[in-house]
């Protein structure tokens, strides 16, 4: 597409393009990566956010969820005890940033234990407007706990990472599966449409996670943490995650950054020149949520001024939602200054 795409414009302006930008989310975060990895020589920067790298990780790590859910509970936790225990999470670790805004600063910092919730009663609204009362089980607790900690192999070593404090955990424990890794399981691994998932353990799924990266890494595990040709012919990349994504987990980006690190030579600056993450609190998968929003109008802003004009940002813009924030360079991370309107950006600093 890229190489079509610049022959075409070439043709009809008579010249070639100047600059070639890519920007995805999700899946379109992935090609992007994938771009950078493969092809560094098709486009000069890349806004690459949320990005499914780790493919054959990911796509099986996020069956996960019901797995915990058919494991450790006699029956699956509602949406609504879940939601109520994350919201509790939530509140216990606000405002570690300074201020209490109803979001996280960093999801990955909030050590809350839903043990602390055992003999707590919830109250949930049922479909036709009548409601159940329940006591929150250590059963319960330990649903929520296991899929915050991730997939495990026997030894403790995480073989993909959990949801975090503030992640809307229905979207991947809702029963009888999130859409996406059964069918992956089904069709790619087991070319099974009709396979019955009902016995499906932690063994089960370690076995299809290893299977994933075996058979598939080549083509989509997007992975390679030497990106260094990028680099090389002056490429840019910038990604930004919400801390409450409840699709792909934000430290799945956190690690393949630290990765890239790694094979600079943990020399963060040299990564820092041409490669930049952002956390964003409250901000589910891409965007959308109760807290600021990218800037859609003009998304690759910052990336064309650092691509064109050797200005690398230290902060990216989000607002919406009556709040704003200038989302902070990883590993700085989002701070109260102790005074001001807690929705206006001019009231946080990175530390």
């Amino acid at each position: 597409m890229a190489v079509l795409g610049k022959d075409l414009a070439t043709q009809y302006y008579g010249q070639k393009p100047r600059y070639s930008y890519w920007y995805g989310c999700s899946q379109g975060g992935r090609q992007g990566m994938s771009e950078v990895q493969r092809y560094p020589e098709d486009y000069d920067g890349v806004w690459a956010a949320a990005p499914a790298v780790n493919w054959g990780q990911l796509i099986t790590g996020m069956y996960w969820p019901v797995v915990v859910q058919n494991s450790f509970a006699p029956k699956p936790l509602s949406d609504c005890l879940l939601n109520f225990i994350t919201n509790a999470s939530v509140k216990a670790c606000d405002a570690a940033d300074g201020a209490r805004d109803g979001f996280l600063g960093n999801s990955e910092e909030c050590y809350f234990d839903p043990a602390t919730l055992v003999g707590t009663k919830v109250s949930c609204m049922n479909g036709d407007g009548s409601r159940t009362n329940t006591t929150i089980t250590k059963a319960h607790a330990r649903v929520w706990k296991g899929i915050r900690e991730g997939l495990k192999d026997e030894h403790g070593k995480t073989l993909f990472y959990g949801l975090l404090p503030g992640a809307n955990y229905t979207y991947e424990a809702v029963q009888p599966s999130f859409v996406i890794p059964k069918q992956w399981i089904a069709d790619f691994l087991l070319r099974d449409p009709d396979y019955d998932f009902s016995q499906v353990g932690k063994e089960d799924l370690i076995k299809f996670l290893h299977q994933s990266v075996s058979e598939f890494d080549a083509l989509w595990g997007t992975n390679e943490a030497d990106i260094s040709a990028f680099k090389e012919r002056s490429g840019k990349i910038i990604t930004y995650h919400g801390w409450s994504d409840q699709l792909i987990p934000p430290e799945n980006t956190l690690g393949y950054w630290d990765r890239v690190v790694e094979k600079f030579g943990g020399d963060r600056k040299k990564v820092d020149d041409f490669y930049r993450v952002y956390m964003v609190p409250g901000l589910p998968h891409c965007l959308g949520g109760n807290g600021p929003q990218p800037n859609l109008l003009d998304t690759i802003g910052p990336l064309v001024d650092w691509v064109e004009n050797g200005k690398a940002p230290s902060t990216i813009p989000f607002d919406g939602n009556g709040l704003s924030r200038n989302i902070c360079k990883w590993p700085k991370q989002m701070k109260y200054k102790g005074s001001g309107d807690v929705a206006k950006a001019e009231s946080w600093t990175c530390v």
